[in-house]
């Protein structure tokens, strides 16, 4: 039977115990603030510049940009995988991964080559894990890095992309709903696809472009 010191003692070491819980639950309640305000922040950024860009595409005419231009015939694709390198985190990797296999499953039956490229431990490790060839893979990507990781990307898809290399660039991840909630999403960004359709623009006054339209247009599309 435990004495009384001893049953003291593990009373102050659950006591501390419960105190350190504590703080990490706030440190990690901080966190998880930071992450989903870092999750919804950009998206006012981006409807405005899709705006922007409806609009002078709208005003443009056909434009000769080779970012818009689509292939008669698709071939070569890239798949960018956006995971993450560490679990714990329910089905944010599993659910996207599987979603991959199910679209990679789609694209061998209209005969396309894919490079599959990942960011993160987690999407790695399940393709080879399955056999599926990894083309490129880029993991421990801090806060510091991701400006100067997605320049270099988005350079690089380009500049691939405009030379006749690749005939599609698609880019899987999970987009943000709640923090309970990720739907995983492939979307594709090359070719670039413009909606420049009256009904897809803001409605408001026109606009006389200075320069030209097309030469905004050239100036946004990057």
């Amino acid at each position: 039977m435990a004495s009384l010191r001893d049953i003291r003692t593990r009373i102050a070491a659950t006591k501390s115990t419960r105190q350190i819980t504590s703080a990490m639950k706030m440190v990690s309640a901080a966190k998880l603030r930071r992450a989903t305000e870092a999750a919804t922040s950009a998206r006012p950024y981006q409807q405005r510049l899709t705006a922007t860009l409806q609009r002078v595409a709208q005003g443009s005419g056909d434009s000769e940009n080779p970012l818009l231009k689509a292939r008669p015939e698709v071939k070569k694709v890239i798949l960018i995988v956006l995971g993450s390198d560490r679990g714990l985190c329910a089905g944010f990797n599993n659910t996207l991964n599987r979603r991959v296999l199910d679209w990679l499953d789609v694209q061998k039956e209209q005969h396309r080559t894919v490079a599959v490229r990942t960011y993160g431990k987690k999407p790695r490790d399940f393709m080879k894990a399955r056999g599926v060839a990894v083309s490129d893979v880029r993991i421990e990507v801090t806060n510091v890095k991701y400006a100067g990781e997605a320049t270099a990307l988005a350079n690089e898809l380009t500049a691939l992309f405009v030379a006749g290399e690749v005939d599609e660039v698609w880019i899987g991840f999970n987009q943000f709903k709640n923090t309970l909630v990720q739907i995983p999403t492939f979307s594709k960004v090359l070719p670039l696809s413009i909606d420049a359709s009256a009904g897809a623009v803001e409605t408001g006054p026109d606009y006389r472009y200075e320069p030209a339209g097309p030469q905004i247009l050239d100036a946004l599309l990057p």
